[in-house]
């Protein structure tokens, strides 16, 4: 259904800016005995039929390309539910590497600041002791 939507809103879409061209086009040729007033209305008439037979063509295409993905989806479910499977357990084995990395770099930085900050104190309390 969501594909005859789909795809039957841009067929009348593309029918009625063809359609529009074509009978403007085509309003052209009466335009000189009409003063002109031939072109507009070729115009929304070729509008109005592009747009009704391009529905029409593009819902049929919509909704016969919507089945036939949904049968194929359909016969496939067991070898996509497989493969969403594993990937799922890659992006989780994945996540947890990234976990465990994170974890043992934070505690590499936590060490190192803890041996600079006992550098710049001078292994001291940091007291205000005169020193002769």
């Amino acid at each position: 259904r969501a594909g005859a939507a789909v795809v039957g809103a841009g067929g009348a879409a593309t029918g009625l800016t063809t359609g529009s061209l074509l009978g403007a086009a085509v309003g052209v040729i009466p335009a000189v005995f009409t003063f002109g007033l031939s072109i507009p209305f070729c115009a929304a008439v070729g509008g109005g039929a592009g747009l009704a037979v391009g529905a029409a063509s593009g819902a049929t295409a919509g909704a016969l390309a919507g089945g036939a993905t949904g049968y194929q989806a359909y016969n496939h479910r067991h070898e996509i539910r497989a493969s969403a499977s594993k990937t799922l357990e890659q992006v989780t084995t994945s996540a947890d590497f990234v976990k465990a990395r994170a974890n043992a770099a934070t505690s590499f930085l936590s060490e190192r600041a803890t041996v600079a900050r006992a550098r710049l104190m001078g292994g001291g309390t940091g007291g205000t002791e005169a020193h002769d």
